[in-house]
């Protein structure tokens, strides 16, 4: 009897894999039509291995991987540099089931991907109740903004509270309370993650169309206080190094980028985001903009100001 039991249950464990996988064919070949229609790259595997920057969604489960991933590259038609890539993203978590096998449970989201061009504070803009418990332990707390909707809408994590009030400004609130708090955001290193519940493969496009959004509503002031080492001469961004047909040509770009600008530690202090605090109005600030008082210099470490007291000269 149990024998029995065991392999009906492995029959419909095997016809759930077959439907399973027949489904995910089929989803395959719709978002192929759909990338060629939009006009955009389509590949059914990663060839970015997007997965390898790490969002916290990317670090979730015991595995994990992309697919159907379309994209469109600053060659097509826009003079930008910016990378724009969307795809299906999935983890697993590894149990014990019956009998002591091991057993996986999957997680399915659909993802967008924008290579910004900087490299700034990792902040976290999502649904309330997503990942609060181990983002206010890695960033201290939810970050509230003056819209009352936008707090109910969404928790903002970022360890730089500066950067997060520069980057959402109020036509960036705007446009993220137009979203209805159904996407996620991410800005980590030079990239932009938007990701939501598994979508329709023909709103993928769409989805790829918010990531592009979000990197035109981003403020000038943030460019300004917070300037990227990662750009060219004409300040577009340098290549992420990636592409399947341009690695090699990439990395070197890069390299030879930093060769050059990482002889003169002078060169690298220019580039820092604290440049923004230097004012010309004789007042020093601290990290956090507030004015530090002004102190005398003592040089002979008499406890006096120099040309007072009764060790000054005459």
């Amino acid at each position: 009897m149990e024998l029995v039991i065991f392999l009906v249950a492995a029959a419909v464990v095997s016809a759930a894999g077959t439907i399973a996988a027949a489904l995910r064919a089929k989803r395959a070949a719709q978002i192929g039509e759909i990338a060629s229609r939009a006009g955009l790259h389509y590949s059914a595997s990663d060839p970015f291995d997007c997965v390898r920057v790490r969002f916290h969604l990317f670090t979730k489960g015991d595995g994990r991987g992309a697919e159907n991933v379309m994209w469109r590259e600053p060659a097509d038609g826009s003079d930008s540099g910016h990378v724009f890539r969307v795809f299906d993203y999935w983890y697993y978590d590894e149990y014990k089931g019956e009998g002591g096998r091991t057993e996986r449970k999957y997680h399915r989201s659909s993802c967008a991907m924008a290579l910004v061009g900087s490299s700034w504070p990792d902040i976290s803009i999502v649904r309330e109740g997503v990942f609060d418990k181990v983002l206010n332990t890695i960033a201290g707390g939810d970050i509230d903004f003056e819209s009352e909707e936008f707090n109910r809408m969404f928790a903002v994590h970022c360890g730089d509270r500066r950067f997060a009030s520069a980057l959402i400004d109020a036509q960036m609130l705007d446009f993220l309370i137009a979203t209805k708090g159904e996407l996620n955001f991410e800005l980590k290193g030079r990239w932009l993650l938007v990701w939501t519940a598994p979508v329709n493969p023909k709103l993928m496009p769409g989805l790829l169309g918010v990531a592009e959004k979000f990197v035109k509503h981003i403020p000038p002031v943030v460019w300004e206080l917070y300037p990227s080492s990662f750009v060219d001469a004409d300040g577009k961004p340098l290549p992420p190094g990636d592409d399947p047909i341009d690695r090699m040509k990439g990395e070197l770009e890069l390299a030879d980028y930093r060769r050059t600008h990482d002889q003169d530690p002078f060169d690298v202090l220019a580039q820092s985001p604290f440049e923004a605090l230097e004012r010309d109005d004789g007042v020093e600030y601290d990290l956090d903009g507030h004015v530090l008082p002004k102190v005398e210099e003592d040089p002979w470490g008499t406890g006096h100001a120099p040309g007072a007291g009764p060790h000054s000269s005459t």
